[in-house]
């Protein structure tokens, strides 16, 4: 879960990036802070305890207890895990976790009071930014695919209350996208999922930065999560799949999916596709994703 806190506070970085290259009147008329945001309650840090306890934890169990025999010999009870997440209560995981995994300082270089919305069916991810003074948002749309499980497209960029035109951004997404895959090619041969679903470090990379790099292209991005079996971490990660996400008066309910031998061999290879082709001229410095 750090981890993956590690890689989101990337993806913001990324959206600075990109809002960097805005035209100077849309800049200036976004003075106004989005309505949500201002009327946002302080984050509960004290929440993110129960949250662990009550969401967290059991999904740990899950994996724990799925991971523990071969995808394909798993039985039905196990196949799958639904849970829910209140924005209030992710808000304060995210507080919690960056925190500890040592993201917070980093973060606030650049972005400051980070808050996740979810509302209209969207994830709305919105920090202050200390370079422009300006409230930057990122909305999500998460639907379901063509075959049934959840993917992810990007809804909205926005600065204050001012929706940007993607069409204009173009050429930055594709620059960023490209540069942060830029990595990958040297992981390819350390792409794997082994029987029991424990996915090696290179391949959680690859997915997340592929992720990243999908979104901001505009295309559809297929939903998996990396978790860990155990609290403390020491083993490689379960991979499974987002069968569905659904946001319903501010709560998150998300199911998982254990991945069989044929979806799992189909995930390595569409990683180590998309890390075959090198980037030769990375357009900004690529950033370093610790693995702790």
């Amino acid at each position: 879960m750090k981890r993956w806190l590690k890689r989101i506070s990337i993806t913001l970085l990324v959206l600075i990036t990109l809002v960097a290259s805005v035209a100077w009147v849309v800049y200036r008329r976004a003075n106004r802070v989005p309505a949500w945001y201002a009327q946002a309650k302080q984050v509960d840090t004290a929440g993110a305890d129960a949250a662990e306890k009550q969401r967290i934890i059991p999904m740990q169990n899950w994996v724990a207890r799925s991971s523990a025999v071969k995808r394909d010999t798993t039985p039905p009870e196990l196949k799958q895990f639904t849970t829910e997440l209140t924005a209030d209560q992710i808000n304060a995981l995210i507080a919690k976790w960056s925190e500890a995994a040592g993201i917070t300082e980093r973060l606030a270089q650049h972005l400051t009071n980070l808050r996740i919305r979810l509302a209209d069916g969207q994830i709305t991810i919105a920090g202050e930014s200390t370079e422009y003074g300006k409230v930057l948002s990122i909305v999500l749309q998460p639907r379901s695919g063509a075959h049934g499980y959840a993917e992810m497209v990007l809804d909205s960029i926005q600065i204050g209350d001012q929706t940007l035109p993607l069409v204009t951004l173009e050429g930055q997404k594709n620059a960023i996208g490209s540069n942060i895959m830029a990595g990958a090619p040297s992981m390819h041969d350390k792409i794997a999922i082994d029987d029991y679903g424990a996915a090696t470090r290179e391949t959680e990379s690859v997915y997340y930065s592929n992720l990243v790099a999908t979104i901001l292209s505009g295309a559809p991005a297929n939903l998996y999560t990396f978790l860990m079996a155990d609290p403390m971490g020491k083993k490689n990660p379960i991979v499974t799949r987002v069968k569905s996400v659904t946001i319903v008066d501010g709560t998150l309910s998300m199911t998982l999916e254990m991945l069989s031998a044929e979806q799992r061999k189909a995930l390595v290879e569409e990683l180590k596709a998309v890390a075959t082709e090198p980037i030769t001229e990375p357009i900004i410095e690529p950033a370093a994703v610790p693995d702790n």
